[in-house]
């Protein structure tokens, strides 16, 4: 939540830095418009997660929510390596994407599926 509460305070310093010379009115609606954006990214945010994934099914979006250190880009090459070749026959076998090794398996092992 602090996070959120920071964003938002950043957000509104943005806007009225950017909108201070085109007059009060201006800084009023970017105001409006960066308090509206940050409660979109909070509510994504609270979204509920699910503990684990099946990452012979899930997208990329679902793989990076869900596996710790596992970002938008390693979750789409997770994604692009199933689709060349073929399902994980075990959660050893996501070795052979790069940039997910030992340490990023170990922490993931109770969130990992296969079917």
């Amino acid at each position: 939540m602090l996070n959120v509460k920071k964003m938002v305070y950043m957000l509104l310093l943005l806007a009225f830095s950017v909108t201070a010379s085109a007059g009060p009115d201006k800084a009023v609606e970017a105001t409006k418009a960066a308090v509206e954006g940050s409660t979109e990214v909070a509510k994504k945010k609270a979204a509920p997660v699910a503990d684990s994934v099946n990452i012979n099914k899930a997208s990329a979006e679902e793989i990076a929510a869900v596996l710790t250190g596992v970002g938008d880009k390693k979750a789409a090459d997770i994604v692009a390596d199933r689709k060349a070749n073929g399902a994980f026959k075990s959660v050893e076998d996501l070795a052979r994407v790069k940039g997910i090794g030992p340490a990023t398996i170990e922490k993931n092992l109770s969130k990992i599926k296969l079917k």
